[in-house]
């Protein structure tokens, strides 16, 4: 178990838990005395733009358009044999970004030397003001937090609180599927793939899959060029499907056919039910996981080159998101009533009217027989949040591609008022112990622009599974006409 189950079960302990992270701004593992000189050379290493400020506490130089060091730790190189490559990077990449870690404001740099034997394993955590200057490392108060640390793992069910996660641990997560994580960079270009037999580590052909192309590619996904979204001055319907489709063929070709092929889950026959598929879950780190992998294909209708002909595709932003995931649903209690939460805004001012909202929000809640909000304000639909285990949210939505914390859902008390938003920073306050499904009908909900950021890639489709929801929908792109049967 980790933070998030700790805060549920021993909020005392929890709270003294986060008051000592937040001050140590360091260290989420047992402290181990590194000197400043190694935290340099990996610093170095990993191309850091770095200086010692005032008393000798760590500051690191950021761009005031991105929100941390791009390309840790993706980028870096290591030196231990391929088993221990694979096991660092599924454990100490996939899996550093805990659920509550959104909820203090801290990020995560793994420090990785790119130097034969010297390769320092570390999470430091950064506590970022508003400058964007990272705070110094606390030693002393670090060291009170892992005997904290220490003293949570005494208790029962939090044996492994914190600990770094063994191969065993990740292919029993992959038990009802494989779990897989591409790792594209300008050095080369990897998928590391769990199955419950093997943790493994895919190498492809930089030509085909290489970190420019997949950049090239990006940019019709997402950005100022994307052609998912519909401008004045956007190139014919016809024209960016047809170059929709060329991207969703290249990316059948390069990445995921040969993940499937590599898996033996080519085995499908035409006709083959949706329920009689096999389970794959797509971490969405990196450049990479800005594409939408289910919808990779050459023909649709009865082919089988595409990826819905073979397998069932989810997204998760970290592996670690993943076991919070199923932890959640194995203490949700189907016994407890459902109490739903419907916000309808199908006309926002500004912006383009949404026309399928209504009939598709009067539906749910006629099947579940509730009230839906319409027109609301963002204090009410936060109160109500809360207390909710099942939202819905058919309303405007909109991704921040330098900040995304401040992507965002649209809500106001009327159409003619300027909308309200609720942000990802005001979804990580929350608390939700008994969600379990959140179905977000709202344009780029499941989309991050971000490209500075692709070390993890932040959504609020993310955010609210990180926030307690274990099944969550989200939308990938803009729409004029958003709505679901």
């Amino acid at each position: 178990m980790d933070v998030s189950s700790l805060r549920e079960k021993h909020p005392g302990t929890y709270a003294e838990y986060e008051s000592l992270r937040k001050g140590a701004s360091a260290i989420s593992n047992p402290i181990e005395v590194i000197t400043m000189e190694e935290i340099l050379a990996a610093v170095e290493a990993a191309g850091i733009p770095f200086k010692m400020a005032p008393g000798g506490k760590w500051r690191v130089q950021n761009n005031p358009g991105v929100q941390r060091p791009q390309g840790l730790p993706s980028m870096l190189h290591v030196s231990p044999p391929p088993d221990e490559i694979v096991g660092e990077k599924i454990g100490g990449v996939a899996s550093t970004q805990y659920p509550e870690s959104f909820s203090t404001g801290l990020d995560t740099m793994q420090l990785l030397a790119a130097k034969q034997k010297t390769h320092v394993r570390k999470d430091l955590k950064v506590t970022q003001d508003a400058n964007g200057v990272a705070a110094g490392i606390h030693y002393e108060c670090a060291m009170q937090l892992s005997k904290l640390e220490a003293r949570i793992r005494q208790t029962e069910g939090f044996d492994n609180f914190k600990e770094r996660r063994s191969l065993s641990y990740f292919k029993r997560l992959a038990e009802a599927g494989p779990v897989v994580s591409f790792n594209i960079t300008p050095l080369r270009s990897d998928a590391f793939v769990v199955t419950k037999d093997t943790v493994m580590a895919i190498r492809f052909d930089p030509e085909v899959l290489g970190y420019h192309i997949v950049q090239e590619k990006a940019k019709f996904i997402s950005g100022p060029e994307s052609i998912l979204v519909e401008r004045d001055d956007s190139p014919s319907y016809v024209q960016r499907n047809r170059k929709l489709g060329e991207v969703l063929k290249w990316l059948w070709d390069a990445a995921v056919q040969p993940i499937l092929q590599e898996l033996n889950l080519l085995q499908s026959k035409r006709g083959t039910p949706t329920a009689a598929l096999p389970r794959i879950w797509w971490i969405t780190s990196g450049i990479l996981g800005q594409f939408p992998l289910h919808a990779a294909g050459h023909r649709w209708h009865n082919s089988l080159e595409n990826t819905l002909g073979h397998v069932v595709s989810s997204y998760i932003p970290t592996i670690r998101a993943l076991e919070y995931a199923r932890e959640k649903m194995a203490c949700a209690s189907a016994s407890n009533p459902s109490k739903a939460l419907i916000v309808a805004m199908p006309r926002t001012f500004g912006v383009c009217e949404l026309i399928k909202i209504d009939p598709e929000t009067e539906t749910i809640a006629g099947l579940l027989g509730c009230e839906r909000m319409q027109y609301t304000s963002k204090a009410d639909v936060m109160r109500k949040l809360e207390h909710s285990n099942l939202v819905h949210f058919g309303c405007h939505g909109e991704a921040d591609p330098l900040h995304p914390r401040k992507s965002c859902l649209f809500v106001a008390v009327d159409e003619d008022r300027t909308p309200e938003r609720i942000t990802v920073e005001d979804l990580i306050q929350t608390n939700l112990p008994d969600a379990r499904l959140a179905y977000l009908s709202a344009c780029s909900t499941a989309q991050s622009k971000a490209t500075e950021l692709n070390e993890e890639t932040l959504h609020l489709a993310s955010v609210f599974q990180l926030i307690g929801f274990p099944q969550v929908i989200g939308t990938a792109l803009g729409s004029k006409r958003l709505g679901s049967k």
